[in-house]
């Protein structure tokens, strides 16, 4: 029996954005169940406190790793959360992860963290995600605000990846410094498997778009293909049978 693949989508996702990836990992043998990040589902509020949020985290991940082993897709602070969680966890590992655009490393981190820090924490900003894939149609800085506290806390991060990890980042991501990320892990000796998914294609569609690296409207048909198989062939080769 294969194991079950758990998805973790990213700031202001929808769970049905993830829908279509779902399917396709679906028709190669894998069971895939999606988390919903804290403040995503009914009570906004829980992610406002740093804490907090990790805890909420921790008690869903606990729900869907209480049988089978299991392997994690994440996608960009779905991966913050995940790799954070990882450096405390004690329990059941995944056998191994998929990092998606993870925002381990942003671009213009420092200003940005230092914008964030002095506007206040009730303002919002008006989101620009494509409706089809955002959960709310604006942000509270404090939600940005725990985005980038995530980020400095994984700067203080120097161990190497837990479990078998594999990385697809596309190079022009709007988010992710992908070459920081890719020189940081490589001099922390990770054992992560970095891969720059390139998409031309994209050139001249609305700001963002590089950072959105899980749906098929983001991708041409080969390539959807191309991407999906390497998800799942590297999950079905770290899995480990179930006992």
């Amino acid at each position: 029996m294969d194991n079950k693949v758990i998805i973790i989508h990213g700031l202001n996702n929808n769970l049905e954005c993830f829908f279509p990836l779902l399917e396709k990992l679906k028709t190669v043998g894998l069971e895939g169940e999606l988390l919903s990040l804290p403040g995503h589902g009914k009570i906004r509020q829980e992610a406002k406190d740093f804490a907090n949020a990790q805890i909420v985290f921790d008690q869903s991940m606990q729900k869907l790793i209480q049988s089978a082993p299991y392997s994690v897709i994440a996608f960009s602070q779905g991966a913050l959360y995940l790799e954070l969680w990882l450096e405390k966890h004690q329990g059941r590992m995944p056998d191994s992860q998929v990092l998606l655009a993870p925002a381990l490393f942003i671009r213009h981190f420092k200003k940005l963290n230092f914008i964030m820090s002095r506007l206040p924490s009730f303002a919002f900003i008006i989101s620009q995600m494509p409706k089809k894939l955002r959960r709310f149609p604006y942000l509270h800085i404090w939600e940005y605000r725990t985005l980038f506290n995530k980020a400095q806390s994984y700067l203080q991060v120097y161990s190497p990846v837990k479990v078998p990890t594999l990385i697809l980042v596309d190079p022009k991501d709007e988010l992710v410094d992908a070459q920081k990320l890719k020189e940081e892990l490589d001099n922390r000796n990770s054992g992560a498997q970095i891969i720059f998914f390139e998409r031309p294609y994209l050139s001249g569609r609305r700001p963002g778009k590089y950072h959105v690296l899980f749906h098929p409207d983001y991708f041409s048909a080969q390539d959807w293909d191309h991407f999906t198989l390497q998800i799942s062939e590297f999950i079905k080769k770290s899995s480990r049978p179930e006992a």
